[in-house]
């Protein structure tokens, strides 16, 4: 009995990992295909200066369905694929305040996709914003978890400085807000609105397919 849920532990633990992937993979292909449709109608999707949530626009975007659908999609597999996981990372205390931050940016990015920035933008905003905080959180906080685990090794510095570069990004992306005027905050060419969410938003992803990839090749046991 005690080999047989050993086995069915380590099976949920490859296929969440698994998830974490896919989930990565299909709301990049998604945002790619869409961004591609995009209508060149004043000027073509500049993925540097327009909003990631121009993609989901249900009046501007050609394929909005496919972007938001893949985005509330991507909400999901994360908690699906977290719980699966288990705690791998270490410090209980830590995980479980981890995965409270896991649900919150899940429940952001699902938000963000039901409710499109042309429909109550300030609603699409809360929820981009508590995504966004949730997930550099969470990778700080993790990352911190791993630290009780030497089998994580480097993983938990560089989870610990991507939850710190996406939550410094995100102050920056802010600043706005708070009446400071910075450059890429303007429009027109070069490095702007939609560059600055796509270094938020990117540590994520890229922290999904590391920590998946080092699970799959030697899957650590849980705590």
């Amino acid at each position: 009995m005690a080999r047989n849920s050993s086995d069915m532990g380590s099976k949920a633990l490859r296929y969440g990992a698994i998830l974490m992937i896919i989930g990565s993979i299909e709301f990049l292909a998604g945002m790619t295909i869409t961004q591609l449709a995009f209508p060149c109608t004043v000027s073509c999707y500049n993925m540097l200066t327009n909003p990631i949530s121009d993609l989901g626009n249900t009046l501007a975007s050609t394929l909005w369905p496919v972007f938001n659908y893949s985005l509330a999609l991507f909400g999901v597999i994360i908690i699906i694929s977290l719980l699966l996981v288990g705690n791998v990372f270490g410090k209980a205390s830590l995980y479980r305040l981890g995965l409270l931050f896991v649900v919150l940016a899940a429940l952001g990015s699902m938000g963000v996709a039901l409710v499109p920035e042309n429909t109550i933008l300030a609603v699409h905003s809360d929820f981009a914003l508590i995504s966004f905080w949730s997930a550099g959180l969470l990778m700080l906080i993790l990352g911190l978890a791993m630290r009780s685990r030497k089998e994580w090794g480097l993983y938990s510095a560089y989870s610990i400085v991507s939850g710190l570069f996406s939550i410094a990004t995100l102050l920056i992306f802010m600043l706005p807000i708070l009446g400071v005027h910075i450059v890429w905050n303007t429009s027109g060419p070069g490095f702007g609105f939609g560059g600055m969410e796509r270094l938020v938003v990117a540590p994520l992803i890229l922290w999904l397919i590391v920590i998946g990839l080092r699970l799959l090749r030697s899957p650590i046991r849980r705590s």
